[in-house]
């Protein structure tokens, strides 16, 4: 701005302002294609989802249960679709103890499945897996018979244990373990396939289940033998099952 006599003339600088507007448009286009390319990427229509490859053994899961997990990541386009969210959706399912997922593109959703692999029922109503965790889960889908233990809820992996201790030392002598149940005191008693159960005690299972495999020869002639009691410090003692009338 300048003076000319009393009055005062504003002279305007062109390329200026125009650098300004160029500037403001550049701006609100990009605001433009932000938001049309935001709103193209939510759209499930574009890149959807369209194949599902699923690898890892199973067993217990069907493809079906896996597909219905995912459905509310799916309906995203392949961009919006949270790969971690989907994960921890697939490991919700009972039988699953971990799955992970990656997307490939342009449509592709790759899945892997580790199963929980059961090894013993426990406390009727749930399992324990390899590591004695326990989980829940349908038992009717189970493929063979499983040992069942009964035990504090805390003690799991314990009970496990022990079972499993007692089990090969019998399995060496030609008997099969099918169930151990430790009360909340720690007594236990093992129950050994057609019936036979072996009261143990809380203290030496171990020395008490060979005391029975050594003597056993003396016992196997008797009939409808329900337990015996090895609860002593040498000896044992037996049951016989009572009969009906």
């Amino acid at each position: 701005m300048r003076q000319i006599g009393d009055d005062y003339q504003i002279e305007i600088n062109a390329p200026f302002w125009m650098g300004v507007v160029f500037f403001l448009a550049v701006v609100v286009s990009c605001v433009y294609l932000f938001l049309a390319a935001q709103k193209w990427l939510q759209d499930s229509q574009q890149l959807p989802i369209s194949q599902l490859k699923v690898a890892g053994e199973r067993h217990y899961v069907s493809h079906n249960e896996l597909y219905k997990a995912l459905q509310p990541e799916l309906h995203k386009s392949f961009f919006m679709l949270d790969v971690n969210r989907a994960q921890a959706a697939l490991q919700q399912i009972n039988w699953v103890e971990y799955a992970s997922v990656r997307k490939e593109w342009p449509e592709t959703l790759n899945i892997f499945v580790v199963e929980q692999k059961p090894v013993a029922v426990w406390n009727q109503d749930y399992l324990l897996n390899e590591n004695g965790e326990i989980f829940q889960a349908d038992k009717n889908r189970l493929d063979r018979e499983l040992p069942e233990l009964t035990g504090p809820p805390d003690a799991a992996k314990r009970v496990w244990e022990t079972y499993q201790q007692y089990a090969s030392l019998l399995k060496l002598h030609g008997f099969e373990a099918q169930a151990l149940m430790i009360s909340p005191r720690f007594s236990m008693q093992l129950k050994l396939k057609g019936g036979l159960q072996l009261k143990l005690g809380r203290e030496n299972g171990e020395t008490r289940v060979k005391r029975f495999l050594r003597h056993y020869s003396e016992l196997q002639h008797q009939e409808n033998l329900e337990y015996v009691d090895l609860r002593y410090d040498t000896g044992f003692a037996v049951g016989k099952k009572v009969s009906q009338s």
